[in-house]
């Protein structure tokens, strides 16, 4: 027992550092106190697994599903971030009583603490407190995992200290990149692991395993997902990794580090093309961009290294171009022209298939579909502004059409058992209302009686299909900011307050004409869903937080040699960090990525404390 435990203390002695004022022995205590970074950064985003769960949703009358929902990829990485978080406090705590830590003086706790503290009042002020704490259905970024955030990126600043913790930090993430870019790999060749039996087994409960023939994975062929179950995600946190492979592998002085960097750099961009996700790659872009204008000379010079990047970069671009292509031209076409692909406008068949008569199937002839504003149910009449005009349908009318301008439009009485229906039929789509006792009632698909009315909008007119439907989500959601000015509606509680009942925007718009009843459960915008979850000060405050940590990174990396892996590693960060806050216009905050985001953000903040501190 004896020589083991010299064994031990041998083996913790040996791990020492240079410094210019003496030698640094690593304890291990040194090891612990990393080990929470190393489990926020590179293990929460592998851990998969089955769990079946209350539907907290019930309540609301857009509620599409039962009792209970199911969740492979965010159920427990939410409580992995708590756990680790609440780890993280412990260990802190214990240093500060021992006294063996020092809080770093740093302008940026501001915005953390006014971030922190607009979470907790959002909270307190929300009308769904319960599903607000936790958050629901694939996010379960509610306001414990917010505030788990911040604790983690304070603990991250002041317990990086030294070169080697970067290293740790950096080649564990590196390693949790491979794993999940190897398991993109075998998704993008059609043989995904988690689809087979042998990964179903690892990510289902024992008890389930009876019914692993049941369990069917509903991802278009060969489409990239990884863990992270959106091909967004994936793009949107190699936008992070990407960068700082890539600087590696330039700044690499041996042979074998430029094989390993090069191999890292080759299967991350493989998976960010295969996800075939516009928005990572034009993170990827604002990165190269950034990168040329701060350190462009000096990174220029080693042209044989950035003429590999480029080759390896082309090959998988031409290797992944059936699923690249379509993606980059569609979402070039809805930025310019407002319209997605798949879903036109246009009605192109001769006749087209309609509902005219409740429940009943009848051809309609074909014409454009037309503009439908807003519609509005009252006690015994709809109005519909179609194509800029209102008009409205009253019970006392018969079965009729109206002029040549309105031909396209028909009006018509059913009946279904004891209820009776008004009939409002257009190209491609009739609407039924309940006439009810107390009023007209539209009916959705999956039977639920909605009382219709205009939902305010603000921009994006004829432009909803801008960013494959985000011109009509942030049309709709833009609005809510004003009740939202000082504190938000809760955490995760976007979908509670967006306008479920615009049908009629649904309708008009390209990305869901098809689905009216689709549920928006996010905003696509990680500012926007900041400044209406917890309020527009909140999303000012981490602002304030990016832009110091940005100012500070361009401050620093525009006069500093790249000649140490400290330096390498900070302006990779930085670089990232850059691409994901560009692709954050556009992507959702989210249990999956932000572990990563917020790690890095620390490690990127605490580089630069170590660089100043040098110099």
């Amino acid at each position: 027992m004896v020589k083991s435990k010299q064994k031990n203390l041998n083996i913790i002695k040996k791990y020492k550092i240079d410094n210019k004022t003496g030698r640094y022995e690593i304890t291990k205590m040194d090891f612990i106190k990393l080990l929470p970074v190393i489990l926020f950064s590179a293990v929460v985003i592998l851990i998969t697994r089955m769990k079946v769960y209350p539907n907290p949703v019930q309540e609301f009358w857009w509620n599409q599903q039962g009792g209970y929902l199911t969740d492979f990829f965010s159920y427990y990485k939410m409580w992995a971030i708590l756990i680790v978080a609440a780890a993280a406090i412990c260990i802190f705590t214990a240093l500060s009583l021992r006294k063996t830590i020092r809080i770093k003086p740093e302008s940026i706790y501001i915005p953390i603490a006014v971030y922190s503290a607009l979470v907790i009042i959002s909270h307190v002020f929300s009308d769904y407190r319960e599903f607000a704490l936790l958050g629901w259905e694939d996010r379960f970024e509610g306001t414990l995992v917010l505030l788990a955030y911040m604790v983690m990126l304070f603990y991250v600043i002041n317990i990086v200290n030294h070169a080697w913790e970067v290293k740790v930090i950096i080649y564990s993430v590196l390693t949790a990149s491979c794993i999940l870019g190897l398991l993109g790999l075998s998704q993008g060749i059609g043989h995904d692991l988690l689809a087979s039996d042998f990964g179903k087994k690892l990510i289902i409960p024992h008890d389930y395993w009876q019914y692993l023939d049941q369990v069917i994975f509903y991802f278009n062929k060969n489409e990239i997902y990884q863990t992270v179950y959106n091909i967004n995600y994936v793009s949107f946190y190699l936008t992070l990794i990407i960068p700082l492979a890539g600087m590696l592998f330039l700044t690499s002085e041996k042979a074998s580090g430029k094989v390993v960097f090069g191999l890292i750099f080759s299967l991350l961009v493989y998976n960010m093309f295969g996800a075939a996700s516009s928005g990572g790659i034009l993170g990827l872009l604002i990165s190269m961009l950034i990168a040329v204008i701060i350190i462009g000379e000096r990174i220029l010079r080693r042209k044989k290294e950035i003429a590999v990047l480029i080759v390896i970069t082309a090959v998988l671009a031409l290797i992944n171009v059936g699923t690249l292509a379509p993606e980059l031209f569609n979402a070039t076409r809805s930025i310019f022209t407002g319209k997605a692909e798949i879903q036109s406008h246009e009605i192109s068949n001769d006749e087209e298939e309609s509902t005219d008569g409740y429940g009943e199937i009848v051809a309609m002839e074909s014409a454009q579909r037309p503009r439908v504003e807003f519609i509005e149910t009252n006690k015994d009449s709809v109005m519909i502004s179609v194509n800029g005009a209102v008009i409205e349908f009253k019970l006392s009318d018969d079965t009729n059409s109206f002029n040549q301008r309105y031909d396209f439009l028909k009006v018509n009485f059913a009946l279904e058992g004891e209820d009776e229906y008004l009939l409002v039929s257009m190209p491609d789509m009739v609407w039924p209302f309940l006439i009810s006792d107390s009023g007209l009632l539209y009916r959705t698909s999956y039977g639920s009686l909605v009382d219709l009315r205009q939902v305010e909008t603000f921009g994006f007119k004829g432009k909803e299909g801008f960013g494959s439907g985000r011109g009509y989500i942030w049309s709709r959601s833009l609005p809510l900011v004003k009740g939202t000015l000082i504190w938000g509606n809760g955490a995760d509680t976007f979908a509670a307050y967006f306008p479920q009942d615009d049908f009629a925007g649904k309708y008009t718009g390209p990305s869901f004409s098809r689905d009216i009843d689709s549920v928006i459960r996010k905003p696509h915008s990680m500012y926007l869903g900041t400044a209406i979850n917890t309020g527009l000060v909140s999303l000012i405050a981490l602002v304030a937080l990016f832009a110091i940590y940005v100012k500070q990174s361009v401050k620093i990396y525009r006069k500093e040699k790249m000649d140490s892996f400290v330096k390498i590693a900070g302006f990779g960060i930085f670089l990232g960090i850059c691409g994901f806050l560009a692709d954050g216009l556009v992507y959702d905050s989210n249990v999956c990525v932000m572990p990563l985001f917020y790690s890095l953000l620390g490690v990127g903040i605490a580089i630069n404390r170590l660089i100043t501190k040098k110099s």
